[in-house]
C-alpha cells in the first residue's frame, strides 16, 4: 500500500498533483458540486480517489471523515492538505514552489515522524480564536480526560501523521469531532481542530473515548 495524500478541495486549482499522481494514493474530497476539468481523466481511470462531500466544517471535516472511512485500511504514513497549501508553508515567501511542497511530503514520508505540522506560523492555541474561546473550552473537555492548557501549533492544517498515532483514538473520538463540524460551512470549531491537530495525534494526551 502507497502513502497517501488526502486533499480537501474546494474551487481551487490542483494541477499540481499532476506530477506526483504515481508516487502516492491521493485522495480527493470536494466541497464544490462540479467536478474540476483536470481531473475527470484521473477519476475516469481510477488514478486517484475522488469523492464529493457536502460543504460543512472546513478541512478539518474531510480530515474526520477521511479517517472514520478508512480506519481499517490505513497505510503506515498519512499527509492532510488542503488544495493550495502554498501560501501556509513557507517562512520567507508568501506562495511557495510546487518543489517546495513535494520537498516537505518527501521530508515526513522518508523521516521519521509521529506527527509534524508543516505550517509556517507558530502560534499558541489563543491566536486567532478571539472571543470563541468557550468553544474550544467545550470541544477540549468533551475529548480529553485532562484540562486545557497552553500549546503551539503549525497554522494551515497541512500535517503528516502515522498510523498508529491516528488508531490511537478511536472510531467514536473521530466521529464526535466530525459530528461538531456539520452544522455550518466555516464553523468556528474548524479552526479549533487546525489548532488540535498536535494534540489529537498526541499520545501524551489521554481522550474520554476509550475502547
Amino acid at each position: 500500500m502507497k502513502n497517501q495524500i488526502i486533499i480537501a478541495l474546494y474551487k481551487e486549482n490542483i494541477n499540481w498533483i499532476q506530477e506526483i499522481i504515481d508516487k502516492y494514493d491521493i485522495f480527493i474530497y470536494h466541497k464544490d458540486n462540479k467536478i474540476p476539468k483536470n481531473l475527470e481523466y484521473l477519476i475516469k481511470n481510477k488514478k486517484i480517489k475522488y469523492e464529493q462531500l457536502n460543504n460543512v466544517g472546513r478541512e478539518s471535516h474531510t480530515y474526520f471523515y477521511h479517517i472514520i472511512k478508512n480506519i481499517d485500511n490505513l497505510p503506515e504514513k498519512i499527509f492532510f492538505t488542503q488544495a493550495e497549501p502554498f501560501d501556509h508553508i513557507k517562512e520567507d515567501s508568501d506562495y511557495a514552489s510546487n518543489e517546495f511542497f513535494f520537498d516537505i511530503l518527501v521530508d515526513f514520508f522518508e523521516g521519521d515522524y509521529d506527527f509534524r505540522g508543516y505550517g509556517k506560523k507558530y502560534f499558541i492555541w489563543k491566536k486567532g480564536i478571539g472571543n470563541k474561546t468557550s468553544i474550544m473550552e467545550k470541544i477540549w473537555n468533551d475529548l480529553f480526560d485532562s484540562p486545557l492548557e497552553e500549546f503551539y501549533f503549525n497554522n494551515g492544517g497541512i500535517f503528516g501523521v502515522k498510523k498508529e498515532n491516528v488508531l490511537f483514538r478511536n472510531k467514536d473520538f473521530y466521529k464526535y469531532a466530525l459530528k461538531s463540524l456539520e452544522y455550518h460551512k466555516n464553523p468556528t470549531e474548524g479552526f479549533c481542530y487546525e489548532r488540535l491537530w498536535t494534540i489529537i495525534f498526541n499520545k501524551n494526551y489521554k481522550t474520554k473515548f476509550l475502547p
